[in-house]
Parts: C-alpha cells; structure tokens; sequence
C-alpha cells in the first residue's frame, strides 16, 4: 500500500473518529498518524464541528428502551461480524471506507434516537389525537349553541304570545287551515297591530329536508310579503315569533315550503292558508 493509499485511508476514517465510532485498534492508529499529518488534523476539527453542531441541533430526548436495545444489538451484531483490521486491508481501502461509512450511519441513528427524533414522532402523533379530540368538542360546542338559540327563540315567542293574550282584544286570533300537502296542519295567528307584532303556533307540519324551511306570508290587495321563515320541532310543532306587521289590514296569511334562508316570493307548496 503506497503512502497516498494509507493517507486516504486514515482520512476517510476521520468522520467516524469524529463520532466516537471507531474500535481502539482504529483509532490508537489514526491518532498516531494524527500526530504527523496536520491535514488530517484539520479535517477532523472540521468532522467534530459538523457532528457538535449536529448533537446541539435537536433536545436531548432519551430513545425508548426498546428502540435502544435493537440498535445496540444491531451495532454488537455489524461489530462480530467484522474479520479484523489485517483482513480488511487486504480487501483495500474501498472495504476500509464502507466500514468507516456504515459506523458514520450507525452513530448518526443513535444521536438522531438521543436527540428526540422518535419522541418528536409520538409528539406528532398525540398532537393529531388531541386536534381531532378538539374538532369533535367544537362540533358538540356548535350544535349546543344552536340548541340554546333556538329554546331563546322559542323562549322570546312565548313571551310575545303571553303578551299578546294579555292585552290584545278579541278578534286578533286567525286560524290556519291545512292544505293538500299538510293535511293534518295547523295554525293560529296571534297578532297586535298596536305593537306591530304576532305570534303563530302551528302544529302537525312534516318534517323538511335540510335545505327547506317554512316561510309566513301576509297576503294584502293579492300581493305577498314575507312574515319571516322557521322550523318545525321534530313532532311537528312550531312557535314563530312576527318581528314586524304590515300597516293596514292583512286579508290572508299563508305557509309555503321554500328554500334555507327564505325567498322574496313564494315559490313552494302553500300548506297553509287562513
């Protein structure tokens, strides 16, 4: 072996010195020729930066027992395994270089492991639990608030109705009969034309598709105007609060099914009508 085949040699066992990966033989060796190469020495200050810099980059996390048990076997297994320096030489430098590469990737795992790479992972991991955990809580949240404002609505049509009875004359009560599409249905208007408000209680109204609702209608000189839309409770019942009366006397009200948020005009099915 030539001196630039023993020079090259020693500097491509210098990242593993770096890491701590080299047997004693290996490195009393390297050392000794450490001692009159100052090239080589350069290199290997540069090797230790590079892997000091690497160990500073991630926090300090032990790997778990069993993750350490299998890497050290592993390394016990690559270390039998080996036939000797003397061996290797004969096989050349390429060998020597493959050795000192296969000890830089096994260094480098453990100080991954002991940096937190897999305590990182399981981080991850619990993170994405806990998100979904949260998802599921602002759903139930959502459908709680939508609860809490619609026993409000109720809450305040009650109110109103309550006020009405109270005060209103006779004669303020109109009645809302079924038609083809609800048979069953039925209404009645509340109404106090002083105050500018009413209330209608209907029941047996079947059940809409998501996108549907209930739409009021006062109907004066045949033209429509929207009293506001709602929903029926699940048996069918409904207690929709007028916000705002029409001036002048209302010849008919009526009920149609529309679409979510209501329209200008009726377009649905009229299910009732008084």
């Amino acid at each position: 072996m030539t001196d630039a085949e023993r020079h090259r040699l020693y500097e491509e066992l210098l990242p593993a010195h770096a890491l701590g990966a080299l047997d004693p033989e290996e490195r009393r060796e390297l050392e000794a020729h450490l001692a009159g190469c100052p090239e080589c020495r350069a290199r290997l200050a540069e090797w230790t930066a590079t892997a000091e810099a690497l160990g500073e980059s991630v926090a300090p996390v032990l790997p778990e027992p069993a993750v350490r048990e299998r890497l050290l076997r592993r390394l016990a297994e690559e270390g039998a395994a080996r036939s000797g320096r003397e061996e290797r030489r004969r096989r050349g430098p390429r060998l020597a270089a493959g050795a000192a590469a296969a000890a830089v990737i096994a260094a480098l795992l453990a100080g991954l492991l002991a940096g937190g790479t897999w305590a990182s992972l399981r981080a991850e991991r619990e993170l994405a639990e806990r998100r979904s955990e949260i998802e599921a809580l602002e759903a139930r949240l959502a459908a709680s608030r939508s609860e809490v404002q619609e026993a409000r609505l109720e809450l305040a049509a009650l109110a109103e109705l309550a006020a009405i009875l109270a005060t209103a004359p006779p004669g303020r009560e109109v009645v809302l009969a079924g038609l083809e599409p609800a048979p069953g249905g039925q209404g009645r208007l509340y109404v106090d034309p002083e105050r500018g408000r009413g209330v209608l209680v209907a029941g047996n109204l079947p059940a809409l598709p998501e996108d549907r609702v209930y739409q009021l209608w006062t109907i004066t000189g045949g033209v429509p105007r929207s009293a506001g839309v709602f929903r029926p409770a699940a048996a069918g019942a409904a207690l929709h609060r007028i916000e705002e009366l029409p001036e002048g006397p209302v010849d008919a009200w009526a009920v149609t099914v529309e679409p979510e948020g209501g329209v200008p005009q009726p377009t649905g099915e009229m299910v009732l009508l008084g």
